[in-house]
């Protein structure tokens, strides 16, 4: 991270990563955050909510992700950062998933499409603006 000047971080964390407890989740979280904003301080870092599994995973699975973007969404909100959702658009399309996680080229593009419109009117933003 140092060393550049980054203009927008897209940050996505939250379905892998199991073996952890939401507690550290959540701390592991607020931690990069914290780390994003000393390392790219004019930086506009958007958090992001993680994709859903695909329809038919372990009950368990799509409820920790449930979870953790709760979390995401109330660190977000907090620290007042645009928050990104490529949760809801997947929900029970199966057909967009190649495997438990990963997803087909369709989906790929549409979440490409929707980080570029989400991304692409903070990089019109001056630095001074990067909190508005």
């Amino acid at each position: 991270m140092e060393g550049y000047k980054w203009n927008v971080i897209h940050f996505n964390n939250g379905i892998h990563g199991h073996a952890y407890t939401n507690e550290e989740y959540r701390e592991g979280y607020k931690k990069t955050l914290d780390y994003l904003a000393r390392s790219a301080p004019t930086a506009r870092v958007v958090a992001v909510l993680s994709t859903p599994p695909r329809p038919g995973s372990p009950p368990e699975i799509s409820e920790q992700i449930k979870e953790r973007n709760d979390i995401v969404r109330k660190l977000a909100a907090a620290r007042k950062l645009p928050l990104n959702d490529l949760h809801t658009p997947f929900l029970g399309r199966k057909e967009y998933y190649r495997d438990e996680f990963h997803f087909k080229r369709p989906a790929i593009e549409k979440q490409a499409q929707q980080v570029a419109e989400k991304i692409r009117p903070l990089l019109e933003k001056k630095p001074e603006e990067k909190n508005r």
